[in-house]
């Protein structure tokens, strides 16, 4: 089921369920794209684990239409291809952590971003029963911060000692979204 779709400067961006092919996809970003990527991210190898645990976790967050869903992906496709997912992670109605990453190295730094994540945040309000975003990005990871920038300020910046998602402790920006609040977010495209 494709949940949004926008165009974009390079194409026509979806936001999709995921797809048993996508996984593979998935796992070769994470444990065979090089540790560059890995330590630029700040990835903590440990909550990683082996690409087994990697699909297993990916199969176990493939949305499966129920509101009580802890965990879900979301693929993110340009003009059908599968370029990346979206993920949230959800601990209660006020603490849930959406998280988006391009697999695919040729579609970073193309704009594509920029106009899907307004859209991908109200997504994540539409599908299920929540009340905030709690957003935290990396201070060195410029990129998603300039998207972000462009969506909600930083609420606060300090130094996490257990992040979410696989990232190690380190220093982050958080931002804060609200139903209210994403109800009000302009959508490009």
């Amino acid at each position: 089921m494709i949940h949004v779709s926008v165009q974009t400067s390079r194409g026509l961006a979806s936001v999709r369920d995921v797809e048993p092919s996508d996984i593979e996809a998935f796992v070769r970003y994470w444990h065979f794209s090089g540790y560059d990527h890995l330590d630029f991210m700040g990835i903590d190898r440990q909550r990683l684990g082996t690409p087994d645990e990697t699909r297993a976790r990916f199969l176990g967050s493939t949305r499966n239409g129920t509101p009580e869903q802890p965990n879900v992906t979301l693929s993110i496709a340009l003009d059908g291809r599968l370029i990346g997912y979206t993920n949230l992670n959800r601990h209660g109605p006020d603490e849930n952590h959406p998280h988006l990453h391009l697999v695919d190295a040729s579609a970073r730094a193309a704009g594509v971003a920029s106009v899907l994540v307004p859209h991908v945040l109200r997504l994540y309000f539409d599908l299920y029963p929540i009340r905030r975003l709690v957003i935290q990005a990396r201070t060195r990871n410029t990129p998603i911060n300039r998207v972000l920038d462009k969506v909600l300020p930083v609420d606060e910046t300090r130094h996490l000692d257990g992040p979410d998602g696989l990232a190690e402790p380190g220093e982050f920006h958080i931002r804060y979204l609200t139903r209210e609040q994403a109800a009000e977010l302009a959508l490009p495209g």
